[in-house]
């Protein structure tokens, strides 16, 4: 066995997937044609790298987002506690009217 009989064997068996794709019509529902290009994309190491690298950075996005509004947070609590939630509903209420009327906050 050469390397012309291993492709020879992958081409029919491509053939054959063609045939069977174009018999089944739209309304085929070929699942196996799905696991095989998720297997194939699973087994791409360059792939499942930017996966990871792009995951990475979104987990750290997401932790300097937290670390930045979190004295943001405290501040809010401390203007809900010193002015009450009716004091801070007005405070909000005047900055959309300005806005609203268009004189900018």
């Amino acid at each position: 066995m050469d390397l012309e009989d291993l492709f020879k064997g992958h081409k029919q068996k491509q053939h054959h997937h063609e045939y069977n794709h174009h018999s089944q019509g739209s309304y085929g529902h070929d699942t196996g044609r799905h696991l095989s290009k998720m297997q194939h994309l699973l087994g791409n190491k360059r792939l499942l790298l930017v996966i990871g690298v792009v995951l990475v950075v979104l987990l750290l996005l997401a932790i300097g987002a937290i670390i930045f509004l979190l004295p943001m947070l405290g501040k809010l609590l401390g203007l809900v506690d010193a002015k009450g939630i009716q004091g801070l509903l007005d405070s909000v209420l005047q900055i959309a009217k300005k806005i609203w009327g268009g004189a900018g906050a």
